[in-house]
């Protein structure tokens, strides 16, 4: 009976998390980014193709080489490789998503929108106890936008 403690989630996260979801892939329909070459940012191209490489290696290339050996052979098809510019957290979260969900670009894009949905709800989960439910919710809002 006493053993175990209900944990209470905070009324309003859940809400904020949802409406988070909805508005990222709507926002994403309107820009028509699903339609557009990853090329709105300099950075674009060498993300998407890191993850790929990532992905590659770890879900068999480390079979037939090591990763210094596997980078080489890549590099010279897909020369947008970025890998040390960032911390390979996104790189391993994305080619997991890769895996799973297909390496195509729209698919990469619903993973931003659960990404950037996580952090405005983190967001308006933090902020609502310092500064009230509205200006949480308008933080994460504009976090959104």
């Amino acid at each position: 009976m006493g053993l175990v403690k209900t944990i209470r989630r905070p009324a309003g996260v859940e809400c904020a998390l949802l409406l988070s979801l909805a508005i990222c892939p709507v926002l994403q329909w309107r820009s028509g980014c699903h339609r557009a070459e990853i090329s709105g940012c300099s950075d674009e191209p060498g993300h998407y193709v890191t993850g790929l490489m990532v992905a590659g290696y770890a879900f068999g290339g480390w079979l037939q080489r090591s990763p210094m050996q596997f980078a080489e052979r890549f590099y010279p098809h897909y020369p947008k490789v970025a890998l040390g510019h960032w911390p390979p957290v996104y790189y391993t979260v994305q080619a997991t998503w890769a895996v799973l969900f297909g390496e195509s670009i729209s698919g990469l894009l619903y993973l931003q929108a659960i990404l950037v949905a996580s952090i405005a709800g983190l967001l308006f989960y933090y902020g609502r106890s310092r500064f009230g439910m509205l200006a949480a919710g308008l933080v994460a809002l504009v976090f959104v936008v």
